[in-house]
């Protein structure tokens, strides 16, 4: 019921924006939570984005005067907190840390399995408890399970990333992550 209420308002914002950019999942830093920026502009969100970032709505990520966005904490980078120990930058620490949150914690999943390809991160879910919804949202956040998996990534190499891709048949899902420079 949380969730679903905080991703409806956020909906709404971004549906008010007229905003279908991608976000960028940002890691933390060690002042503060990683959040997701989602680019106010035509920019597609990869200028060099500083490690430290204002603690508000709407922040200038890059040089440029065009380089405004929203950052937003999601489900995702909540999650992120509730692990006991943040994960390495392999896909098997990724995997554990995944399948802690997804199976276990939260219990919206049965499986989780990570493959790091070049600069793309794929994760396979196996049976989903979640559907995807095709709203404002999931357009710019993906869902709440590509969320985490966004956040949890990001945590795991240090580096901001976006979903590039979101698909799922029946219970199966597979999240590909692309690593941003």
């Amino acid at each position: 019921m949380l969730l679903k209420t905080g991703m409806e308002n956020v909906s709404a914002l971004l549906e008010e924006l007229g905003l279908q950019n991608k976000a960028t999942y940002l890691p933390s830093t060690s002042d503060s939570q990683s959040r997701a920026l989602i680019p106010l502009g035509i920019t597609d969100g990869t200028a060099a984005i500083p490690d430290k970032l204002p603690k508000r709505l709407i922040v200038r990520y890059g040089p440029n005067s065009e380089d405004i966005a929203i950052a937003v904490t999601t489900p995702g980078n909540v999650s992120v907190e509730l692990l006991e120990n943040k994960p390495g930058p392999t896909a098997d620490e990724m995997e554990i840390a995944l399948n802690y949150l997804l199976t276990g914690v939260l219990d919206i999943a049965h499986n989780v399995t990570v493959h790091i390809i070049d600069t793309k991160v794929e994760v396979k879910i196996s049976g989903s408890k979640m559907s995807y919804e095709n709203n404002w949202y999931s357009k710019c956040l993906g869902s709440p399970i590509a969320s985490i998996s966004a956040a949890v990534v990001a945590e795991a190499l240090k580096k901001p990333l976006r979903i590039a891709e979101e698909t799922y048949q029946k219970t199966e899902g597979l999240v590909v992550l692309e690593i941003l420079s």
